[in-house]
């Protein structure tokens, strides 16, 4: 970041918030230890922590017609030392500065968070300090889940006004008390221009497979997927449940039986891994169907039971 200057007259053509921010960046960059001694609706003013008779006097310009806030008063006289503990740098300002680090490395230690500030602003933090940085950053990356879980409901309707023809379930765990909210369970995704492309253009080959999904609460993302005539992967349904199970199978191959109308189930081949539930699901609801299992998966099993043999 460029260097900041302060001078009488200055205007900040922004909110309060900002402001601080500005300052804040200003103490980092010139390792000054700045503190606010006050900090009110009308007035800001920061000071050294140390014996030290530098200051700056923020306040609202009431001569603007927009009422900005406006450097009143500053005295530069500095005869401090440079400091590496800096208290307006606090866990919201650098989980601010450090998202797009987070962003690209969310997975980054709490030792390397430390080791990283140091070397980009010089200033040393402590670890809870890191912690708290990372977690705040990392809830403003991933947003709010409790309210993105709540906006799960309102997407499934959005969706079916933009594709009326399409499936979009959601699924909620009952409450014991009727005071208790619902707690989100599963959701089932089958768009209709996905289904009607895959019976138009893709070989009756269906794909079966699940992952464990990278957020805050850990989930199965259980996805259906076709073969194109390019030999290329045609997406069909997305599901997330709770978990890997006989019974998730079951409500993910009641959706798809129904989205794709299978009748004719002879015609199919679907091609999975040993899925927990899965095999027995598929020999109630399509039995007729044929299987087959993926090459990379039978080699992995046959490695995994035949371990120090050939295989």
């Amino acid at each position: 970041m460029k260097d900041i200057k302060f001078f009488p007259g200055l205007v900040f053509a922004c909110k309060k918030k900002n402001v601080r921010e500005t300052l804040s960046w200003y103490s980092i960059l010139h390792h000054k230890p700045l503190w606010l001694a006050t900090n009110d609706g009308k007035r800001i003013s920061v000071k050294y922590e140390f014996t030290c008779n530098f200051s700056i006097w923020i306040g609202k310009d009431y001569r603007i017609e927009y009422i900005d806030w406006c450097v009143k008063n500053i005295n530069k006289t500095h005869n401090g030392c440079p400091e590496k503990k800096i208290r307006l740098c606090n866990n919201t300002f650098l989980a601010k500065a450090l998202e797009g680090k987070f962003r690209v490395i969310p997975e980054m230690s709490l030792a390397a968070t430390q080791v990283f500030v140091d070397d980009r602003f010089h200033i040393k933090i402590s670890k809870n300090y890191a912690r708290n940085t990372k977690e705040k950053a990392l809830r403003k990356i991933n947003g709010d889940h409790l309210e993105q879980f709540n906006l799960a409901h309102t997407y499934s309707k959005e969706l079916m006004k933009v594709q009326p023809r399409s499936r979009c379930y959601v699924d909620y765990t009952k409450p014991e008390r009727p005071i208790d909210p619902c707690v989100f369970r599963r959701l089932y995704v089958c768009l209709k221009p996905l289904v009607d492309g895959f019976h138009d253009g893709c070989s009756k080959v269906i794909g079966l497979d699940g992952c464990y999904t990278k957020v805050l609460y850990k989930q199965q993302l259980l996805t259906a997927v076709g073969l194109d005539s390019s030999n290329g992967y045609w997406p069909i349904a997305q599901v997330v449940v709770e978990k890997e199970s006989y019974d998730s199978w079951k409500w993910v191959l009641e959706g798809l039986k129904e989205d794709l109308r299978i009748i004719h189930q002879k015609e199919y081949v679907f091609i999975f891994d040993k899925q927990k539930g899965l095999e027995k699901v598929m020999g109630k609801f399509v039995p007729n169907v044929s299987k087959r299992n993926y090459a990379q998966h039978i080699y992995m099993n046959m490695k995994k039971e035949n371990r120090g043999g050939s295989t």
